[in-house]
């Protein structure tokens, strides 16, 4: 298991202007982690690489599509959450959270 990080804004009023004031909140969660796929941008160039990689997070965990997470020292955007079930435990299904991040 490790720490991950989730970041959360949320709208706490308006500036003098009429622009959103946001803060950002963090919430730690204890995760297993699974490494997922890699890949790099097929141009001349080459820089981009998109990456991604799967959060196990304990059952009724709240994820909301504008969270950003930190794993491992890095941070990652939400792309989907589903319910998974431990097959030789019962008990209430956990939340798997995929990530997905492009370097470079």
């Amino acid at each position: 298991m490790e720490i991950v990080t989730i970041y959360r804004k949320t709208e706490t009023g308006v500036d003098a202007y009429g622009n959103p004031i946001v803060s950002e909140s963090q919430i730690k969660h204890r995760a297993l982690v699974a490494d997922g796929s890699t890949g790099t941008a097929s141009e001349a160039s080459r820089t981009p690489s998109d990456a991604s990689c799967s959060l196990y997070l304990a059952s009724g965990t709240e994820i909301l599509p504008t969270d950003t997470f930190e794993v491992r020292g890095s941070r990652w955007l939400f792309d989907g959450t589903q319910d998974f079930r431990q097959v030789f435990v019962s008990g209430p299904a956990g939340v798997v959270v995929h990530l997905r991040k492009q370097r470079g």
